[in-house]
């Protein structure tokens, strides 16, 4: 803006120059350019743009602080102004949603092998994935302190699972992408109509056996959900857990569209649809797989209990993890979206009056420094009071 705003002014006060000479020298004949030189002087004091300048940053400023002091970091100021255009609200559903503290429900053991169960343990302490902590936990708990074999090659598949070799037998731990992967054909007798989370162990290309994972819902979300349904925003959901599983939590809560199933770069290109379609997407979530997503969302917001590679990827950080933040950073960003306007507004009706009247010979320098610290002084005094009020 100021880019056009500062020549705007300097090309006013040349022209203001030049006419006071001409028409000082046609109605008395005399040449005295002091009198244009003292009309284009005060110009540019009354068109000095430090009102102007201040009206975005000020406002995002005290903003943020305000955001801040409510658990909301705000890592790029650019997203603040970006969220009154959001209409699309992305979730994702494991950590965000849900509780993030999964557990298993269930195993069934399909090959009576106890070697199996060691080996699991031991390939999952690698991971620090929610799902490989709730089987290693249920492991400890249910049948004690493991000793490790030979563990090694440890292969890690995002959105899959894990893979690795365990006193020379391979191991395969994680969903039907996983299997479909290695060509293993998932049972067909298994829990299906339940909601949780099918985790499969294949030892040497057989199933031997089959976690179930539940995850339960946020006692909040059902409220943010229809916060955000009667505030006029569409509400979707992204995960890489079962589909009848992310089925089952949006019908839960009363979203009616949701893909499940999905990687990382399958996500990102869910969004890129999005927006193609017209969307402003704010994308929430937390886990290592919403990295991608929450770059190419046009806001990235990371819940803190999430992963560093979600934190360092999002735009703002919900420090307090409480997803009715989410509601209060969509309002905070309206208001500080409206605070740079009326910002915006005040230093133009100042510089608007004052540059033409300035032009014209109707104010002196003196009253144009004057204009110029009040005008300051009320772009100033209009933020503070929203500071106040937020």
């Amino acid at each position: 803006m100021l880019k056009f705003y500062v020549p705007m002014v300097v090309f006013t006060g040349v022209i203001s120059f030049i006419i006071w000479i001409l028409a000082i020298y046609i109605l008395s004949g005399v040449f005295n350019p002091s009198i244009g030189l003292y009309i284009m002087l005060t110009v540019y004091v009354m068109g000095y743009p430090c009102a102007l300048g201040m009206a975005s940053p000020l406002a995002l400023v005290l903003g943020s602080s305000i955001a801040a002091s409510k658990g909301i970091l705000i890592r790029d100021g650019d997203s603040i102004e970006a969220l009154p255009n959001i209409n699309y609200i992305l979730f994702d559903k494991t950590g965000t949603l849900t509780e993030g503290r999964p557990r298993v429900v269930a195993y069934e053991d399909l090959s009576g092998d106890p070697e199996i169960i060691n080996a699991v343990a031991c390939i999952e302490s690698y991971s620090n994935h929610p799902y490989s902590k709730a089987i290693l936990d249920y492991i400890l708990d249910r049948y004690g302190d493991i000793e490790c074999g030979d563990t090694r090659d440890i292969e890690y598949f995002k959105g899959e699972g894990i893979k690795g070799v365990y006193n020379g037998r391979l191991i395969l731990i994680g969903n039907s992408k996983l299997l479909k992967r290695y060509d293993i054909p998932p049972p067909s007798d298994y829990i299906d109509d339940k909601p949780y989370s099918t985790i499969y162990v294949v030892c040497d290309g057989y199933i031997t056996g089959i976690f179930y994972i539940e995850d339960s819902i946020r006692s909040d979300a059902k409220n943010l959900v229809n916060w955000l349904h009667k505030s006029g925003y569409k509400v979707g959901v992204v995960s890489g857990d079962d589909p009848k599983v992310v089925e089952y939590v949006c019908r839960e809560l009363g979203i009616e569209e949701f893909r499940g199933g999905l990687l990382p770069w399958e996500k990102s290109i869910y969004i890129s649809d999005l927006q193609r379609n017209g969307y402003k997407v704010l994308m929430v979530g937390d886990g290592i797989n919403d990295g991608p997503s929450l770059s190419k969302a046009d806001v990235g917001v990371a819940l803190g209990s999430g992963s560093d590679i979600a934190i360092d990827s999002a735009d703002i950080v919900v420090v307090s993890d409480r997803l009715e933040n989410i509601k209060y950073l969509l309002t905070i960003g309206r208001k500080i979206y409206g605070k740079i306007r009326s910002n915006l507004i005040l230093a133009f009706l100042f510089n608007g009056i004052g540059i033409p009247s300035a032009a014209l010979g109707f104010i002196r320098p003196i009253h144009a420094m004057l204009a110029m610290v009040l005008s300051v002084s009320t772009v100033i005094s209009n933020s503070l009071i929203f500071r106040d009020r937020a």
